[in-house]
């Protein structure tokens, strides 16, 4: 993402020690990029509902070195100001969540 004019902080729970992930964004899209190390694509759903982001995270249960394991993560983060809900797209790559979304062709004409 280019020119970052504006940042938010969403919490993580995955995402180490600081806990905390950076939301660029410019006059035309959003992005932000979640740790979803122990998840695969179909663990996860993104949903936009009343203007906020709904992110669920989880896996039935896993037995691993450690024994037996089940995840599950739901947060929700409101969209950043003009961000058009539609357009709204997620997709998983090395284990980041990315999510992004366009804002409105008035927000930024």
């Amino acid at each position: 993402m280019s020119s970052t004019q504006a940042a938010n902080v969403w919490q993580w729970p995955l995402q180490g020690k600081e806990g905390a992930v950076k939301v660029t964004e410019d006059r035309r899209h959003f992005e932000v990029g979640l740790d979803a190390t122990y998840f695969r694509e179909e663990d996860i759903t993104v949903k936009v509902i009343d203007g906020q982001v709904e992110i669920m995270l989880e896996h039935e249960h896993r037995t691993g070195r450690f024994g037996t394991v089940r995840r599950t993560i739901n947060r929700c983060y409101r969209l950043p100001a003009g961000v058009d809900p539609r357009t709204v797209r997620h997709h998983l790559h090395n284990n980041v969540l990315y999510i992004r979304g366009d804002k409105k062709s008035s927000f930024f004409n």
